[in-house]
């Protein structure tokens, strides 16, 4: 399968190195040039490409970016996909990004992910292969992604190391909010 990363930080390195070691051919896209030339050589990317490049020639995208920027930048992709090629995202919450496509033509082709897991630390050099081991991800509002596509990312899930669960993103972000707020 082709996969496209837009931010190769720890999340989103970490999701490509994996992949390639699964065999899937993994495309980066990152603003920062330093980020990608250090993506590339650490082997997290099999190509660095642009936006709309990346967009055009993969079956999955994943936005591995700050919820915000993942808010502004999944309609604009919705409107360039077609009607196979699937978006998830690696985003912590999920309440504001699925309102901002509730009513997309290609909405379906979303499938809202939130994997738990991570480190302390951030950028490309922080990927790790197995960071997704053993962990859930989160898929939110699955009654109202396409079926296919829910199937594809539950594989790449698997491939990743992780199992799937569902929840809706209101209940998905009461949840998390009290979790995120323990004191330890």
């Amino acid at each position: 399968m082709k996969i496209a990363i837009v931010g190769l930080g720890l999340l989103g390195g970490s999701i490509g190195l994996r992949l390639r070691q699964k065999g899937h051919f993994v495309l980066g896209i990152e603003r920062n040039e330093q980020h990608a030339a250090q993506a590339l050589r650490l082997g997290l990317v099999d190509e660095i490409v642009t936006m709309s490049s990346g967009v055009k020639q993969t079956d999955v995208i994943y936005l591995a970016i700050p919820v915000d920027a993942i808010e502004e930048l999944l309609p604009k992709i919705l409107n360039d996909i077609n009607r196979k090629q699937i978006v998830t995202d690696t985003g912590s919450t999920k309440g504001a990004v699925c309102k901002a496509v509730v009513n997309h033509l290609n909405r379906g082709r979303y499938v809202a992910g939130h994997p738990l897991a991570g480190t302390e630390f951030s950028g490309p050099s922080a990927a790790l292969a197995d960071l997704f081991e053993g962990k859930k991800n989160l898929i939110c509002d699955v009654n109202i992604s396409d079926r296919d596509a829910v199937e594809t990312i539950e594989l790449l899930n698997t491939d990743l190391g992780m199992t799937s669960q569902y929840m809706e993103s209101a209940i998905h972000d009461k949840h998390l909010a009290y979790v995120s707020h323990l004191s330890m």
